[in-house]
């Protein structure tokens, strides 16, 4: 079955290929391209780390508000939302 343009399905497809299509670079036969994607799956493990860096680092400084107050702290919940 095949998605039509315009379609949700289609446009999870195109924005998985536009966030993700370097990854088929992990296994291709061009070692510039492999490197290519290992230099790119190297970023966006520093980007994650980055983002779990961060949403830590905002969860101590904002324990002391307390759980409900907490989650609902505007720089917690971008920080939570930048790591997922």
């Amino acid at each position: 079955m095949t998605e039509e343009a315009g379609s949700p399905g289609a446009d999870d497809a195109c924005a998985w290929g536009e966030r993700l299509g370097w990854a088929f670079g992990l296994i291709a036969d061009d070692p510039a391209v492999r490197s290519a994607a290992l230099d790119q799956l190297a970023e966006a493990q520093r980007q994650v780390e980055d983002a779990l860096d961060r949403c830590n680092e905002l969860w101590r400084l904002t324990m002391p508000l307390g759980a409900e107050e907490q989650y609902q702290e505007p720089a917690f919940r971008e920080a939570r939302r930048r790591y997922g």
